[in-house]
């Protein structure tokens, strides 16, 4: 609510309010530097922002995957992702959380959503009564890429781009509330980012990212949260719809730029011909007035 951040005196945003709900799937885009990041990390609990604030319904869970990761520890890797979460304990939670919405929900629409989406839950939940872990992991694993041969390696063998696949791995186990994920695909093959946009579309839980992959993007997202230099625009849809959007929405607002300048060109011709006139006086000043109160586009 009403958050904003500057670093060394230049603001990256300023008074953002927006709402996550738990099936959306946000895009949070802009040039490099315009505060994506900063914005998850705020999300996170890491960075404090320096107005407004973020709040979360009690017992909200938040797994946050970031650009560089690296896991120097010995644990082995089927090991290591197996044991990051009991995920019969985490679909507890969720269907505790989709039942607290639906006693507060009035719109009809959403709350046959929220029924569809809680059976699936429930359902998930009865037929993982023996559920192992193991298993789950081993899926996972592979859906990224592992192999079963790489199961048992310690974790400081893998190089960079497949520790970001270990630590994503992790975080789709620990089946968080809220996934924030800050370039995911970077290191991913095109088989392994199927998989991968696929288990999204599946997923119990709220999802932001931010990507520069226009495919993955459309394939995923349904809401976009976009940083610019005037401002953060907020817009339902895919990626290529908002681009598409915003492209007319400039257009028309060019023209009307271009409309309020020749408007002031012609105000202040009248200004600059009749100021020293006595008679005109009265008119310019309240043309001079008029322009100083314009919002200029």
């Amino acid at each position: 609510t009403k958050i904003s951040k500057s670093y060394n005196n230049q603001e990256l945003f300023s008074g953002v309010s927006f709402t996550v709900g738990m099936s959306d799937r946000i895009a949070v885009i802009g040039r490099n530097g315009t505060g994506k990041t900063t914005l998850f990390e705020i999300i996170a609990g890491n960075t404090t922002p320096d107005s407004g604030g973020v709040s979360l319904r009690s017992g909200t869970t938040i797994g946050y995957l970031r650009q560089d990761t690296r896991a120097m520890s010995d644990h082995k890797l089927l090991e290591e992702v197996s044991r990051s979460s009991d995920a019969i304990n985490n679909l507890e939670h969720k269907i505790r959380l989709l039942q607290e919405d639906l006693a507060e929900e009035k719109d009809q629409e959403i709350v046959v959503g929220l029924l569809k989406e809680l059976g699936e839950l429930q359902d998930l939940y009865e037929s993982k009564g023996g559920y192992d872990s193991e298993h789950e992991a081993k899926i996972i694993l592979s859906g990224l890429g592992f192999s079963e041969s790489d199961f048992g390696r310690a974790l400081s063998e893998f190089s960079g781009g497949w520790q970001t696949r270990i630590e994503l791995a992790r975080l789709l186990f620990l089946n968080p509330d809220i996934l924030l994920l800050d370039e995911p695909t970077n290191h991913l093959d095109l088989e392994t980012q199927r998989w991968f946009e696929s288990y999204l579309k599946r997923y119990h839980g709220a999802v932001l990212v931010t990507s520069h992959d226009r495919a993955f993007l459309n394939n995923v997202v349904g809401k976009i949260i976009s940083i610019e230099a005037d401002g953060v625009i907020f817009y339902h849809g895919d990626y290529d719809s908002y681009v598409l959007a915003r492209e007319k929405d400039i257009e028309t607002r060019q023209a009307s730029a271009r409309r309020q300048e020749l408007k002031i060109s012609r105000e202040m011709r009248f200004i600059e011909r009749f100021r020293t006139k006595a008679t005109k006086a009265t008119q310019v000043q309240s043309r001079i007035k008029k322009l100083d109160k314009i919002e200029r586009i």
